[in-house]
């Protein structure tokens, strides 16, 4: 039982943002990796390719581009190995010590089972079949992004996870394929494919409106992110700014942290980038780099620091 909190603590970690948030996190998975070579856990594919996923997540986030291959590799063949052991409904057991009555199913409303040697084990629902393997299409999308200039790969793994999404029909994947179109986007500016780009935003926002975007929604923040991008790439930089500008993408002084914190960084420091040759924003400019430096300083990716230094 112990490799299934250890990896929801490294979970929780992974997603705090604390200055310490990544020590805890390696911290965390190794005590779960401690575990995985238990006879009661090598039969559970899904806790395997849970701790693959967040060593893959944490490097991404970190901004760690030399062992991301690697370990998208690992989680590839976690994935592979695990389809028979996988079930189509994303279930799977956790065996005790406690020896379980036939009935205990029943008794628990199906909370628990019995295992085929009699014991008690806790049923845990995660990922469909069909949903973890768009998972791992969309995490070998990211972690191949630094190469999809060269080779594309990175927006056919994306496309592949949008495939999966997309035939399996569930009420709910309208929102993860509006995920893939969000990271589609961004593949393509990445590459500077300004009119690709452009394309899929305009499906990604079709009806809605700059001053309507929601900013605790990340796929709404981050298209009008990646629009002003593309605005400011084609020489729109008006266009840009009145995106930049928008509540949902600046930053607020004395909040040390804020919806979508990432995306507002970025747009402060593409204002900056627009605004420092003008001789009568210098003032503005010295505010938003007052707001900007402390959080570039203090983020877990490097490339933050980096950018804010250009």
């Amino acid at each position: 039982m112990h490799i299934i909190p250890g990896s929801l603590e490294a979970l929780v970690h992974l997603r705090s943002g604390q200055a310490d948030s990544a020590d805890n996190f390696q911290r965390s998975l190794a005590a779960a990796r401690t575990h995985q070579l238990n006879r009661e856990v090598t039969d559970i594919s899904q806790v395997a390719t849970l701790l693959d996923c967040l060593d893959l997540c944490s490097d991404l986030v970190s901004g760690k581009p030399e062992q991301l291959f690697d370990k998208m590799n690992v989680m590839q063949k976690a994935l592979d190995g695990g389809k028979r052991n996988t079930s189509p409904d994303g279930s799977f057991c956790v065996p005790t010590a406690d020896s379980a009555p036939d009935d205990v199913s029943l008794d628990t409303c199906g909370i628990m089972e019995r295992t085929a040697d009699g014991k008690r084990a806790i049923v845990f629902q995660w990922l469909r079949r069909s949903e973890l393997f768009a998972l791992g299409y969309i995490f070998s999308s990211l972690a191949s992004s630094s190469r999809n200039a060269v080779d594309h790969k990175s927006e056919k793994y994306l496309i592949e996870g949008d495939k999966l999404t997309q035939n399996d029909y569930n009420p709910e994947n309208e929102r993860k394929v509006q995920l893939c179109l969000q990271l589609l986007a961004s593949l393509k500016c990445e590459r500077a494919d300004w009119q690709g780009a452009q394309e899929v935003l305009s499906q990604l926002t079709e009806g809605v409106k700059a001053e309507d975007v929601d900013e605790q929604d990340f796929v709404q923040v981050s298209a009008l992110y990646l629009t002003g991008t593309v605005k400011q790439a084609t020489g729109d930089l008006q266009g840009a700014l009145e995106c930049y500008k928008s509540p949902t993408l600046t930053l607020q002084a004395g909040q040390k942290t804020m919806t979508n914190q990432d995306l507002r960084i970025l747009a402060t420091l593409n204002t900056i980038l627009i605004l420092r040759p003008r001789l009568e924003f210098q003032d503005h400019v010295k505010h938003l780099m007052d707001l900007a430096e402390p959080l570039c300083e203090a983020h877990p990716n490097s490339d933050y620091r980096s950018a804010m230094y250009m």
